[in-house]
């Protein structure tokens, strides 16, 4: 288990790392479960995410043509 606060006796010793990581968690997992910000959060860290999948393919000489393109035509979408 990841605790940035360790306890003994009365020491108390504070790991910054886990301390922000944990800041971090918390925020993102709350902000996915609550009703009025999951969509809007959801699609912005989905397009942070292709942001940074089309950054590394331009690095390996790949072009982003489209986004939200459907791989396959005149299949039936419901």
């Amino acid at each position: 288990m990841r605790r940035p606060i360790l306890t003994k006796d009365d020491l108390y010793i504070i790991s910054p790392e886990l301390l922000l990581d944990s800041l971090f968690t918390n925020t993102h997992y709350s902000l996915i479960e609550s009703r009025n910000a999951k969509d809007t959060y959801l699609e912005v860290q989905s397009e942070r995410f292709l942001d940074k999948i089309a950054d590394v393919g331009r690095m390996h000489g790949y072009a982003e043509i489209d986004r939200e393109r459907r791989l396959f035509k005149k299949k039936n979408y419901r």
